[in-house]
């Protein structure tokens, strides 16, 4: 039955399955926020939200940014530790690539039981 499937999933995953659909399409979305110049709507619909204030009331409560602010932080993040580096570390391929995906030091898990009550 769908239940015992739903008591399953959250046995083993320790969330439901629409959190861990909403979580996965929210990382999608802080990719392409980071990858594209895409428009958040476009975004959003791409990653399979209904609607952009559907998209962006969940972005913001798991990244605590809304999706612009992200967006601007992670450009502002880039350029600078691009600029940091020193030139000879600037485009050597053999170095290991940095993710600077992940703004919020503490970002609002979708999978506890208090965010769930927000959605």
């Amino acid at each position: 039955s769908q239940g015992h499937l739903i008591r399953l999933f959250k046995e083993h995953l320790q969330t439901t399955p629409i959190r861990y659909l909403w979580t996965t399409r929210l990382q999608r979305g802080a990719e392409k926020l980071t990858d594209t110049q895409l428009h958040v709507s476009e975004i959003a619909f791409q990653c399979g939200f209904v609607s952009p204030d559907h998209f962006s009331r969940l972005f913001k409560q798991h990244f605590q940014v809304s999706p612009l602010q992200y967006r601007k932080n992670q450009q502002h993040l880039t350029s600078t530790c691009i600029h940091t580096l020193p030139p000879e570390k600037q485009s050597r391929s053999d170095q290991p690539n940095v993710n600077f995906r992940q703004v919020s030091a503490n970002p609002v898990d979708l999978h506890s039981g208090s965010a769930g009550a927000m959605l």
